[in-house]
């Protein structure tokens, strides 16, 4: 009787009793989502009862649904958020921006599931444990948050500072887990749940390419768009309007750095189970094309030339060959100037300058750059207005935590790197130039639930390169 009474079980049961709450108001947006969320769950709960780890089950969980873009709006959908909560409003000078809307994410259930598994098993005195070695620059951070909230005085920053710390704590907690325990069980496991999410994304999204529209599968999140449509993306190549893969992400060049890191997965397990690293690497590069992502086709090449570099091994362009001639067109474009990409970043980051002066002490709060360019939102070069973030990670950071947060931020995760980063390989410089490129051509890194897991996926690859694994416990696999 102890044993079913157990801390573990109380939790697992909190959780189902706690769903089944919130079913109520997933019901009343789709059902089919709530069928979804529920299988998924049943996935978690399945995982744990074999396993009898529920550390390692909410991290298998966390890896199952990033892909899927599903979210719940708090702000309209949830009558107790409307009725206590405060939230601005999700219009910038009249347009609708969906950055600026308060949502729950399935990926920040997977965080939240696995914080609390791990505080579950090791009790709650593990959260000072994980953070004792960064305890001046983290306490400081927290401190910077709550003064900035009191200041700003908004729901949503609140919401979306609680998710920031969240996924730093996930950060550190992960990273621990990981030393923990075999590196190989983490790793190569990751890998083969990244293999069946990959085959998934793949197949969605070519048929989306080929179809010009999207499939229907809302309840996956997929997005809702068609070819030629104002507010999909797309692209016009030899004088063909074609559709860019999405998969289940938001965005295709989301999707393009999934690819970017299960490539990376795929390149380090490659040597523990071949079977599944392989894979991962030859059909991401299969699929890579269909986003017609530059910065994740680029970043592709530098880390297979680097691969060539340290492998030291002749292979045959031709299996690696992923550029095809609509692709250079692509390319070409962006120096032609016949393609607007490049210019709207640049006005982003002219408006974030404008931002910043305005907010450069407390920022614009975190999510909140959208709402600090109202009176001076830049435009395409079609007019469109740019209703979203800055396509720099760093330049978005600075202006949302303001020139106080944002170095605290920074040395808070590079003191994480030198404390547990040791030597320089090739495969790190693999990563670092991953995260570099995405961050410094993208926003999603640090904006989106499944850009946060990207990014600590990322910095988890660098502890684990093939000498790291050579050095960890010899523990079987228990999946």
């Amino acid at each position: 009787m102890k044993k079913l009474l157990n801390r573990k079980n109380f939790f697992v049961v909190s959780v189902i009793l706690l769903f089944l709450f919130l079913s109520y108001f997933l019901l009343q947006e789709s059902l089919e989502k709530t069928l979804f969320l529920s299988f998924t769950l049943f996935l978690w709960l399945s995982t744990y009862l074999y396993t009898k780890d529920l550390t390692f089950s909410s991290f298998l969980y966390i890896l199952i649904v990033l892909p899927f873009n599903l979210t719940l709006q708090l702000q309209g959908n949830v009558e107790i958020f409307n009725t206590y909560f405060n939230f601005p409003s999700p219009f910038v000078n009249g347009i609708y921006s969906n950055y600026l809307v308060p949502t729950l994410s399935i990926v920040d259930i997977g965080a939240v599931l696995f914080l609390f598994s791990i505080l579950v098993e090791k009790g709650f005195k593990y959260l000072w444990s994980i953070i004792k070695d960064f305890k001046n620059g983290f306490l400081l951070f927290l401190f910077f948050l709550l003064i900035q909230n009191i200041f700003l005085s908004s729901a949503f920053t609140v919401l979306t500072s609680t998710r920031l710390v969240l996924y730093l704590l996930v950060l550190f907690s992960l990273i621990d887990y990981c030393k923990e325990n075999s590196s190989e069980k983490v790793l190569l496991t990751s890998s083969f749940v990244l293999l069946l999410n990959l085959i998934i994304q793949g197949a969605v999204g070519i048929l989306q390419v080929f179809k010009g529209a999207s499939l229907g599968l809302l309840f996956l999140g997929e997005s809702q768009v068609v070819n030629g449509m104002q507010g999909s993306s797309f692209v016009d190549l030899g004088g063909k309007l074609l559709l860019r893969a999405y998969g289940t992400f938001p965005h295709p060049n989301i999707l393009g750095g999934f690819l970017v890191l299960c490539i990376l997965f795929g390149i380090l397990s490659s040597k523990k189970i071949p079977g599944v690293g392989i894979p991962l690497v030859i059909l991401s590069l299969i699929i890579l094309p269909f986003t017609f992502s530059r910065i994740a086709i680029v970043l592709s090449v530098l880390i297979l030339f680097l691969l060539l570099l340290r492998s030291i091994l002749n292979l045959k362009t031709k299996q690696f060959s992923f550029s095809p001639l609509l692709l250079l067109e692509r390319f070409r474009n962006l120096l032609s100037g016949k393609d607007s990409g490049w210019g709207d970043r640049v006005n982003l980051l002219k408006a974030s300058w404008r931002v910043l002066k305005g907010n450069y002490v407390f920022g614009t709060g975190s999510g909140s750059f959208v709402k600090g360019m109202e009176n001076f939102v830049p435009t395409t070069s079609g007019g469109i207005s740019l209703v979203q973030p800055v396509h720099n990670i760093f330049v978005l950071l600075l202006v949302e935590l303001g020139v106080f947060g944002f170095p605290i931020y920074l040395y808070i995760l590079l003191r994480l790197l030198v404390k547990n980063v040791g030597k320089v390989t090739v495969f790190k410089v693999m990563v670092v130039t991953a995260i570099l490129g995405l961050g410094f051509w993208d926003h999603f890194l640090v904006s989106l639930p499944q850009g946060s897991i990207f990014l600590i996926l990322m910095f988890l690859l660098l502890l684990f390169d093939s000498e790291d694994l050579k050095k960890k416990g010899k523990e079987k696999l228990s999946l």
